[in-house]
């Protein structure tokens, strides 16, 4: 694939997902989903990188909830 290739079946892609052109540029698990799909990875991988990902972040946020030292105040 070239790259005008590259760049045309990124911006179709791009253009399937509503404000795809924004999301590409602000989010980067968006962005690197978007460049998986043009570069046809089979969809369980695209599928196993989220999940991955999500667990990742709730490991992280749990992590940061256990580590946190505020007080928690009941009324």
């Amino acid at each position: 694939m070239t790259e005008q290739d590259f760049y045309k079946k990124t911006d179709e892609c791009i253009s399937r997902f509503k404000n795809g052109k924004e999301r590409y540029k602000n989010s980067p698990t968006f962005n690197m989903v978007v460049q998986m799909l043009v570069k046809d990875v089979d969809h369980y991988e695209i599928i196993d990188y989220l999940c991955q990902t999500l667990d990742n972040q709730t490991e992280d946020f749990e992590q940061y909830i256990n580590r946190s030292t505020r007080l928690v105040q009941m009324p």
